[in-house]
């Protein structure tokens, strides 16, 4: 880990929420390490800056949140955040929509294709040398607990939805976070979303 930028160096991390009350700055990683901190009771600073200072290898890195009211509303909004990583300058492949909710719940996985863009699903088989068969898509589509230990450049997860913000739904979110290497959104339910800038805040 380079100790300069764990220990201090301005790291422009900026959550901008739209559709939400504003813009959460964290300006360094120890500021950030302090807010997932709190959130994460049982972890040391040390552990949570170290697994941080991993996610966030860009010294410029935007996380967005991005707020949604209904299924219909989560849909537009999840088509708009791959939009958005696109225009980017993200290549469709290198782009994972994470369902917090998981396969079996989420509103996302039965879809072929999330607005224009074909989706990449497992289909719970797998080759020879055991590695999971995929449909044919662009844009891969999993869950949180199933995309755990890999990453892609550029991670929309969404389907967040909670009413409380406690130990199992922290770790949900941080793994799910954690996963992209370079640029990161979060679509949340309304309610969900205030509960957590209320906790970022904090």
């Amino acid at each position: 880990m380079d100790q300069d930028v764990a220990k201090g160096d301005d790291l422009a991390v900026v959550v901008d929420v739209r559709g939400g009350p504003g813009i959460v700055p964290c300006q360094s990683l120890d500021r950030l390490a302090d807010n997932l901190e709190v959130a994460l009771d049982g972890l040391t600073k040390q552990a949570v800056g170290a697994v941080v200072s991993q996610a966030l290898a860009l010294r410029h890195l935007a996380v967005e949140i991005v707020s949604y009211t209904d299924t219909k509303d989560l849909i537009a909004k999840s088509v708009g955040a791959v939009t958005d990583c696109i225009r980017a300058g993200f290549k469709r492949q290198h782009i994972a929509v994470i369902s917090y909710r998981g396969r079996e719940h989420s509103k996302l996985a039965p879809f072929d294709k999330l607005g224009p863009y074909a989706l990449r699903a497992p289909t719970g088989r797998y080759d020879l040398l055991g590695n999971p068969v995929y449909t044919a898509g662009e844009v891969l589509i999993d869950s949180v607990l199933r995309f755990k230990g890999r990453a892609a450049p550029c991670v929309v997860l969404t389907e967040i939805d909670f009413e409380a913000l406690d130990q199992a739904a922290v770790r949900r979110i941080f793994v799910g976070a954690t996963r992209a290497t370079m640029k990161l959104t979060l679509v949340v339910s309304e309610a969900a979303a205030k509960v957590l800038l209320q906790r970022l805040e904090g």
